[in-house]
C-alpha cells in the first residue's frame, strides 16, 4: 500500500513530490511503530528529514525503550544539517543516558572550532552543556573526560573537587598545568599562567583545608618559579596561620636563601610573633590578623 502511494507521489510535480513522499514515509513509520517494529520505523522517519517538522518524529521516540533509534534519528538530523541547538542538546542528553562517551566526544569535536571561540562557533556552548548534562546524569568521569579534552580547566577542577572529592588529584592537575607553562616565554603562555592563577585563588581554600602541607609546598614552588608576589596568596591562609608562616619561610629560603630579611614579605615577623604567642597561650590566632580580602585575577602580581 505504501509503495503504491510513493509511486503515485513520484508522478506529481517535484515540489509536491517531496512533501507527499515525506508524509507517506511518516505514516509508514507510524505503521511500523504500531506493529512494534521501531527498527523499520526509523528508516521511514529518516526519509522525512527536511520536509516534516522533527518534533512530530521526536515526540514518538521519547520513551526510554526507543533511546537507540532516537539517537539514530538525531544523528541523521545533524548529518543533513537540519538540526537546531535544541536537537544538539537532546542528542548530548541521549548519548549521556546511553553511556556512549566516545560518540559524545566525537560529536563535540566535530562541532568545536580549533580555538573554542564562542563568538565564532556556538559549539562552545555545546561543550559546556555536555558537561552539565553528564553531571546531572551522574556520569562524573565522562564529564571530566570532556572537560580535559577541551581544556576547560575550571570544569576539570570543579568536577574533581566538588563531585569526586579527589583533592590530591586536583593538586596534581594544578601542578601539571603550571609545569606545561614552565620555561615558556610567549605572551599566550603568560596569559595562561595568569588565568590559571585565578583558579588557584578560587579553589585554593578547599585544597588548603584538605591538603595543607602539600598545597603550601605547591604555592611556594608556584610563586618562586613563576615570580608571583607571595603576599597575593596571603588571604588563602585565613584560619591556617601556621601554614602561612611555613609558606613565607619556605618561599624566602627557596628564593633568597636563609636571609629572610632580604625577602619582600613585610608582615612575616608580625604574623610569626602572633602565632608563637597564641601557641604559648594554647589558642588559635584570630582570623582578623590576616587580611581576608579576595584577590581577583586582575590584582595577581607577577614580579618582573
Amino acid at each position: 500500500m505504501f509503495s503504491v502511494a510513493l509511486n503515485l507521489a513520484s508522478q506529481s510535480s517535484e515540489e509536491n513530490n517531496q512533501e507527499l513522499s515525506a508524509q507517506i514515509h511518516l505514516e509508514q513509520g507510524e505503521y511500523f511503530m504500531d506493529r512494534n517494529e521501531p527498527e523499520l520505523a526509523i528508516l521511514e522517519y529518516i526519509n522525512t528529514i527536511g520536509e516534516i517538522d522533527p518534533s512530530f518524529v521526536i515526540v514518538k521516540l521519547l520513551d526510554i525503550q526507543y533511546l537507540g533509534i532516537l539517537i539514530t534519528y538525531l544523528e541523521n538530523l545533524h548529518s543533513k544539517n537540519a538540526a537546531s541547538n535544541d536537537h544538539s542538546m537532546l542528542l548530548l542528553t541521549c548519548y549521556s543516558k546511553h553511556g556512549d562517551e566516545s560518540k559524545l566526544i566525537d560529536f563535540l569535536e566535530s562541532r568545536t572550532s580549533i580555538d573554542n571561540d564562542p563568538l565564532r562557533d556556538n559549539s562552545y556552548f555545546d561543550v559546556e552543556t555536555a558537561i552539565e548534562i553528564c553531571l546531572k546524569e551522574g556520569h562524573f568521569l565522562t564529564a571530566l573526560t570532556i572537560a580535559e579534552k577541551f581544556n576547560n580547566n575550571h570544569a576539570v577542577l570543579n568536577i574533581i573537587i566538588y563531585k569526586m572529592f579527589d583533592y590530591k588529584r586536583a593538586l596534581e592537575f594544578f601542578a601539571s598545568v603550571f609545569n606545561s607553562y614552565y620555561n615558556a616565554s610567549s605572551s599566550s603562555s603568560r596569559i595562561g599562567v595568569i588565568e590559571n592563577l585565578s583558579l588557584v585563588q578560587k579553589f585554593g581554600r578547599i585544597l588548603l583545608s584538605n591538603l595543607p602541607s602539600e598545597f603550601t609546598d605547591f604555592l611556594v614552588s608556584l610563586c618562586v618559579n613563576f615570580k608571583v608576589d607571595p603576599t597575593s596568596m596571603k588571604h588563602l591562609f585565613v584560619g591556617y596561620s601556621q601554614y602561612l608562616v611555613m609558606f613565607y619561610e619556605n618561599y624566602s629560603i627557596l628564593k633568597y636563601g636563609y636571609d629572610i630579611l632580604n625577602s619582600p614579605i613585610e608582615d612575616f615577623f608580625e604574623i610569626k610573633d602572633k602565632i608563637l604567642k597564641n601557641i604559648d597561650n594554647n589558642s588559635d590566632i584570630d582570623k582578623n590578623d590576616i587580611e581576608t580580602t579576595d584577590t581577583p585575577k586582575d590584582n595577581l602580581i607577577l614580579i618582573n
